[in-house]
């Protein structure tokens, strides 16, 4: 794996099986390349990867995928439930500015227009807000348009 040197080191987190720590641990520490967690991949190997990462002060390397299409099919919502749960189990605040995200990473790595919300990148209108009685805080207003996105804290 580390002398094929890829771009991203795709499913470190398993498809039907995970790596061993020792082995996830070498690659992230051996490689500078992306490191990829998928939502059909094991969930404890996700947040040891996610751990190590952290620990290295290398975040920006974490992308998120699904391994979709699997046997278990296509999930519309495998990134939100990745940044669901590297959030809430893997304590990785969610971001203030959705380009400080693992998708956002991802958006850079693959070098793909859309991901971001920066002026001049492809987007739909989007509207978030925490859920209500949630203890999350209130994140950044921002509208965004199919010509051009707009962000303010």
């Amino acid at each position: 794996m580390l002398e094929a040197d890829t771009d991203v080191v795709g499913h470190i987190n398993g498809g039907h099986t995970a790596l061993p720590d020792d082995q996830i641990r070498c690659i992230c520490e051996g490689c500078k390349r992306g490191l990829e967690l998928v939502h059909n991949g094991n969930e404890r190997s996700a947040l040891y990867t996610l751990r190590t990462a952290r620990e290295m002060d290398d975040l920006a390397r974490v992308i998120l995928g699904t391994d979709a299409p699997a046997g278990s099919g296509v999930q519309p919502l495998g990134i939100l439930r990745m940044v669901s749960m590297l959030s809430s189990l893997g304590d990785l605040p969610a971001p203030n500015s959705p380009s400080a995200s693992p998708p956002a990473n991802t958006a850079r790595m693959r070098a793909l227009d859309c991901g971001l919300i920066e002026i001049g990148r492809s987007a739909d209108f989007v509207i978030m807000d925490k859920a209500q009685h949630s203890p999350g805080q209130e994140p950044p207003a921002t509208a965004c348009s199919s010509a051009t996105c707009r962000a303010s804290a």
